[in-house]
C-alpha cells in the first residue's frame, strides 16, 4: 500500500511543538500532520531535555550501581591490587558521572537512528512510504513516550535509597511482570520491556507506521512486536 502525501511547507514556528505534544494526546492526528508538515526540531530539543532530567534524577542510584559493578570486577584480584584498584575507582568518580551524562546525550540519537532505520525497512517491505525523512520525523517525535517513561521511572527510582541499588533490576521502577521474578536479571530485563508505559510507546509506533509511513495495520503490529523483542534483547544483554 503506497500513498503519496503532498507536503505543506507553511507552518508557524510553534506548530512543531504543538504536534510533538499531540503525539501524547492524539497520535493519529499528530502523525497525519507530520506527514504533511514534517518537523522534528522541537521534538529533538525536548527529547534531550527529558532524557537529561531522567538521568540527573537517577544519578545517585546510577553512580552507586557503577561502584558496585566495579567492586565486583576487582573482588578476585590479589589484596594489594584490590587496594590500588579501589583508589583508582575513587579517583575516577567524576569520570563515571561524566560518562553517565554523556550517555544521556548520545542515547536519544541512538534510539532515533535505530527507530528511523526500522521505520524505513518496514515501509520498504510493507509497501509504504519508504523515505528516510518521514522515518526520521516519526522516530524523533515518537520518542516522547519513551522519554516520559524515563521520567516516571527516574522519579520512582529516586524515592529509594541509592545504597539499595545493587543490580540493573533495582533501576527498573515502573511496575511490570519483572517484579514477580527473582535471581534472574536477564529475564527481569525482558519482562520489564513490556511495562505499561513501554507498551504505550509501542502502540504509538504502530500508529506512526500506519499514518506516517503508510503501511497496513497488520504489518505495523507485526513489525513493532519484533521491534519490542529487539529492545528486550538489548536490555537482557546489558543487564547484570
Amino acid at each position: 500500500m503506497s500513498t503519496t502525501v503532498a507536503p505543506e511547507t507553511s507552518s508557524s514556528p510553534m506548530q512543531g511543538l504543538k504536534t510533538y505534544f499531540d503525539v501524547v494526546i492524539s497520535p493519529a492526528a499528530a502523525f497525519e500532520r507530520l506527514g504533511r508538515i514534517p518537523t522534528w526540531g522541537w521534538a529533538a530539543i525536548i527529547g534531550f531535555i527529558l532524557t537529561l532530567v531522567a538521568v540527573v534524577v537517577t544519578m545517585p542510584a546510577q553512580s552507586h550501581l557503577a561502584a558496585v559493578s566495579q567492586q565486583h570486577a576487582i573482588q578476585n584480584m590479589p589484596a594489594d591490587q584490590q587496594a590500588a584498584a579501589r583508589s583508582q575507582i575513587a579517583a575516577m568518580g567524576g569520570v563515571t558521572k561524566f560518562f553517565i551524562l554523556f550517555a544521556a546525550v548520545v542515547g536519544p540519537w541512538f534510539v532515533w537512528i535505530v527507530t528511523a532505520i526500522f521505520f524505513l525497512i518496514v515501509a520498504a517491505l510493507g509497501g509504504g512510504e519508504a523515505k528516510f525523512g518521514r522515518a526520521w520525523v516519526g522516530a524523533v517525535n515518537g520518542y516522547i513516550i519513551w522519554a516520559i517513561a524515563s521520567i516516571v521511572n527516574a522519579v520512582i527510582v529516586a524515592t529509594h535509597d541509592p545504597s539499595t541499588v545493587n543490580s540493573a533490576a533495582d533501576m527498573w521502577g515502573i511496575p511490570s511482570l519483572a517484579m514477580l521474578v527473582h535471581n534472574n536479571v536477564k529475564l527481569q530485563a525482558i519482562l520489564f520491556g513490556y511495562n505499561p508505559l513501554y507498551i504505550w510507546n509501542y502502540i504509538v509506533l504502530i500508529i506512526a507506521l500506519e499514518r506516517l509511513m503508510r503501511v497496513s495495520r497488520t504489518t505495523a503490529i507485526v513489525a513493532v512486536v519484533l521491534y519490542s523483542l529487539f529492545w528486550a534483547g538489548i536490555g537482557a544483554l546489558a543487564a547484570r
